[in-house]
């Protein structure tokens, strides 16, 4: 399938100072609603960030004074986060390791706190990601998971995927994994939440937004992104430019020339 592209370690190491750049400062809105909807972390509180990219959770949770450990199955992103962690004024504790988030290499009960910031929707496997999630928590350990409220993703990414359709509906467009969609229901994301094994679980929508300084720069990022889907990559070059300018001309465009996107999400905060 088109989107084993998105999971495949490789993919996530050419796009890690991308990522950091473009992406992270969105998803760090997400990463803070996370925290909060925990309840925070405390000093010393030992934290587990699955799928953690270049550290949009972790680095917050450092800050906070939590002993983070932080796991990503991109080699090029867990390099990243590890320069930050071991910059940063942070508890000797905090580290980064590449680790799947499927097959943790973690002992039972070792965490008081875990999050998963759109990672494990993601993962070819995402209930047996989220089992895992439970199984390294303590008794009582708090969960948060975030998922997309939008089939397409957040970001810029729904527009870009909707004009693709729109201008080439006989192709067949980028793909992403299907939990992405099936978490688009609140209610089904909670039910497999309770099947993982967590308790007393409550979900909950929230809006962050999306920002970009130019146009020019909202398009690079998309056609970087969705360059590397097979179904983008075979299209003409007169077709991705025709798609690029038909995505640019769609994008919300403040009188400063920034883009901003707002971007609902779905959590599900829990207990082991």
């Amino acid at each position: 399938m088109a989107c084993e592209v998105f999971q495949r370690p490789e993919t996530w190491d050419a796009s890690a100072a991308d990522y950091e750049l473009n992406a992270e400062p969105f998803t760090r809105q997400y990463a803070a609603r996370a925290l909060q909807l925990a309840g925070g972390v405390r000093r010393g509180e030992a934290v587990l960030d699955i799928a953690a990219g270049t550290g949009a959770l972790a680095v917050q949770a450092a800050e906070a004074g939590a002993a983070v450990l932080a796991t990503d199955f991109s080699p090029g992103m867990v390099s990243r986060l590890s320069a930050r962690l071991q910059a940063g004024a942070f508890t000797p504790a905090s580290r980064a390791e590449v680790m799947d988030g499927q097959a943790l290499a973690i002992s039972d009960s070792a965490f008081d706190a875990a999050f998963c910031i759109f990672g494990v929707m993601m993962f070819p496997d995402p209930p047996r990601g989220l089992s895992e999630m439970r199984r390294v928590l303590k008794p009582g350990g708090r969960a948060v998971v975030a998922t997309w409220s939008d089939p397409f993703g957040g970001g810029p990414s729904p527009l870009f995927m909707r004009t693709f359709r729109t201008m080439f509906p006989d192709e067949t467009p980028p793909a992403f994994p299907a939990y992405i969609e099936r978490w688009t229901d609140l209610f089904l994301l909670g039910e497999d939440m309770q099947a993982a094994g967590f308790s007393t679980v409550e979900v909950s929508a929230w809006t962050g937004v999306w920002t970009l300084a130019s146009v020019e720069a909202a398009r690079s990022s998309m056609v970087r992104f969705f360059g590397r889907q097979p179904a983008y990559a075979q299209l003409t070059p007169e077709q991705q430019a025709a798609i690029g300018d038909a995505f640019a001309a769609r994008l919300p465009v403040m009188a400063d020339g920034q883009v901003r996107i707002e971007s609902s999400a779905n959590f599900a905060v829990a207990r082991a």
